[in-house]
Parts: structure tokens; sequence; C-alpha cells
């Protein structure tokens, strides 16, 4: 059946050619059979192979980063059907509050929270991914009118922990009761820099998700 290894290796060749249509086929076939489930797949197979690119000339990194972005992005939506069956076949209820998922202005990377987004509906909350480049003062309106249990503030760029805390303190004054996670590459390596946005907690897993829930 093949091992997360070699799931991985196999995945990895068609990305790094940039195919596209191999890449949907093969994630596809290995979620119905049942070879490897939505947490594994998203977090020991997708972010790995976008993370782990070989350096290169700069402006043909970028490049290259923007193709397989995009290429991923696809496999995620394509994934998303999967993600409503397993709700379904689980009995889950996404009844547990809302979660508004955003990334600061000038803060691009937003395959963390289109994964977290997923992540949060299996462990049965709703879920708001605002995305990208969010304004904040878009941002604080959608916070009055939705009421959410939570704000995930994404940061892949370290330089963007003060926009972020910016927003964490704007949220807070605005709703006291909106508990704030951070989420995003900058809190992989340290964990305690979401202390420095005010936030409550890490999730950038599922595994993170449900030790939140036993903790709150």
């Amino acid at each position: 059946m093949g091992s997360i290894e070699e799931i991985y290796e196999k995945f990895s060749g068609y990305l790094e050619r940039e195919d596209k249509q191999k890449c949907v086929e093969y994630i596809m076939d290995i979620l119905e059979s049942g070879r490897i489930s939505i947490a594994d797949l998203y977090e020991k197979i997708l972010a790995p192979s976008l993370d782990n690119m070989p350096p290169s000339e700069e402006d043909f990194f970028i490049w290259r980063e923007h193709v397989r972005s995009s290429i991923i992005r696809t496999v995620i939506e394509c994934c998303y059907p999967n993600v409503l069956k397993l709700i379904k076949e689980s009995g889950q209820r996404m009844d547990k509050g809302k979660v508004i998922l955003v990334c600061p202005p000038d803060e691009y990377h937003e395959l963390g929270i289109r994964v977290g987004s997923d992540f949060f509906n299996i462990c049965g909350y709703s879920t708001i991914l605002v995305g990208a480049n969010t304004p904040l003062e878009v941002l604080l309106r959608g916070l009055v009118s939705e009421n959410p249990k939570y704000v995930a503030i994404s940061v892949s760029n370290y330089y963007n922990l003060f926009a972020a805390k910016k927003i964490a303190d704007e949220v807070s004054a605005v709703n006291k009761s909106v508990i704030i996670l951070a989420c995003g590459s900058t809190f992989l390596k340290d964990r305690s820099l979401s202390r420095k946005i005010g936030a409550k907690g890490v999730v950038n897993s599922i595994q993170d998700i449900r030790a939140l829930e036993e903790e709150m």
C-alpha cells in the first residue's frame, strides 16, 4: 500500500516536475483508497513538499514557489469533499463555536490557514477564512458581525509579528471574550513567539487544536 515516506516521495516527484494533473490525480487516488488520512496528508505530505524546495537562483526560486503553491492549493481544494465526508461519517457537528482565520497586512502566505480551516471543521468548529493581506478595518467590521470564539492569526514572515500584534490588540479591544490564537511557520521553531502577539496558544496542527480544547 505504501508508507507515508513512499507517498511523499512519489508526490514530491510530480511536484518537482510541476505536473498539476498528476499531483491531483495521485492524491485523490490515495485518499479514496484510504491509504492516508486528511491530517497526515496535509501535515506529512503537502506541507513538507512545499517547505523542502531545493535552493536555486532567487528569482527562479520565487517562480517555483508560486507555481508549486498554486498546485498544492488546487490539491487542498480538491480534498474538501473528503473533509466533508469525514465530518459526516464521524457524526461531528460544527457547533463548538466560530473561528476567523486571517493574515495580517503584507502577509501573503495563506495555505496554512486554508489547511487550518479544514482542521477546525473536522474538530467541530465553523470557520470563516478571511485569508491573506486583510486590512485591519475589514477584519474588525467582520468581527463585530460574526462574534467568533477564536481569531487565528497566521504569520510566516517574522517581520509581520508587529502587524499581528496590532491585530490582536484591536480585536481584543473590540471584543474581550475573543481568544487570540497564533499559527504559521513563524511559530514552528519557537512557539513562545506567540506571546509577543498576545496569543493564548499556537495551532499549527489538528493535534494542537485538540490540545487547545483540553486546556480551555
